[in-house]
């Protein structure tokens, strides 16, 4: 019994989680989307000054060839400048969209292309930390908004230009103009706007040891997803057993999960099943060996992407002097966790259901 309500405590405190992080994901969404409503739409701007454009100008009367092939040559400088392009393939790693690493051969400030191949030698190669939970609020244009930035690198310094709002005005119909002034802020972080994430400039020597931790913890947990997956066809297995009345539809179920990963679920069974033997009766649903199995997929389904969204909030308070108020969370990634996540719920909610027949069951057989 206290076994129990230990469970269902930890359900309880689990669920209020999700509910937390889903009450604060969708305040965070509809924050970033009402300040663009109320900062952008329908906003009247009057610039304090003008900068010169971030890269020279392609002129407007050139034919159209050699205005795409201008195009091209200007927006591949502009990626060598900002270190976008180049990333050696086999030094990089990624754990799960949240954090990883990178080095950049061709991070290159004085490029100038001329003709078809571009032909440049890299400088100091860029090595770095990747926050791939992170991203700029910026914009591809060279005219950004009070509400968004373009990033930029000159002379090996990154900055972001930006529109900050020195005051406003309002007429006689109750329309505001926003005074707003431009300027080129330095930042400390590097950012990759085809790829959506921050980089942190790093020494090789750190960049190989975050490397080494992130491959490492990614076999870890490939073989505990196989864990879980050996786990959940032996539940599979223990409820078909334990159906009567519906054992064609499990069948039909059974073998539309198994069609093309049948050999190796069935592996991983024979593999887990061991390990928890308990001597209750393979035809009983409420066992004690299948609560078993729904507490360990449910807590790590719903445990783990919990976990990730921490790791990515810390990345904010370990590079705290890097953030500025223009970065943003990339939600986009953070989806499948958070699909993930509520997976778990569900499963939370099954194994409630579980533990309240196994109760049953039990009393039953006392009163028996």
């Amino acid at each position: 019994m206290n076994r129990i309500l230990t469970a269902q405590k930890l359900n309880i405190i689990l669920i209020s989680t999700c509910l937390l992080i889903d009450i604060s994901f969708i305040a965070y969404c509809f924050s970033l989307n009402y300040f663009k409503a109320t900062h952008t739409h329908g906003a009247y701007y009057s610039r304090i000054n003008s900068l010169k454009s971030i890269d020279p100008l392609i002129p407007r009367d050139l034919p159209y060839e050699e205005f795409n092939e201008q195009k091209q040559h200007r927006q591949l400088e502009r990626a060598l400048k900002n270190g976008d392009v180049g990333q050696v393939y086999g030094t990089s790693s990624n754990f799960l969209g949240i954090v990883g690493t990178g080095m950049y051969a061709t991070v290159c400030d004085t490029c100038i292309l001329d003709g078809m191949p571009h032909h440049f030698n890299p400088s100091i190669p860029l090595f770095c930390i990747t926050l791939r939970g992170w991203m700029l609020n910026s914009t591809t244009s060279s005219m950004p908004e009070t509400d968004s930035v373009t990033f930029h690198v000159e002379n090996g310094q990154a900055y972001v230009r930006k529109g900050i709002v020195k005051g406003e005005t309002t007429d006689i119909t109750g329309r505001k103009t926003y005074k707003v002034e431009m300027k080129d802020v330095p930042v400390k972080f590097w950012y990759s706007h085809r790829l959506q994430m921050l980089k942190i400039q790093v020494s090789e020597k750190v960049k190989n040891i975050v490397s080494t931790v992130i491959k490492i913890s990614i076999v870890i947990l490939g073989l505990y997803a196989l864990f879980l997956i050996s786990i959940f066809t032996d539940l599979l297995f223990s409820l078909y057993k334990a159906s009567t009345a519906n054992r064609t539809g499990l069948i039909v179920i059974l073998g539309a999960i198994f069609y093309f990963t049948g050999i190796l679920l069935l592996l991983a069974r024979r593999l887990v099943r061991p390990f928890f033997k308990t001597e209750d009766s393979e035809e009983e649903i409420f066992s004690r060996r299948n609560v078993i199995y729904l507490q360990i997929l449910a807590y790590s389904l719903t445990c783990f992407p919990i976990f990730l969204f921490l790791l990515n909030l810390s990345m904010a308070l370990i590079f705290n002097s890097y953030f500025t108020s223009d970065v943003i969370l990339n939600t986009e990634r953070l989806k499948p966790w958070f699909i993930t996540m509520h997976i778990g719920f569900a499963f939370i909610l099954v194994l409630n259901a579980f533990i309240h027949g196994k109760v049953l069951k039990d009393e039953q057989a006392l009163t028996v």
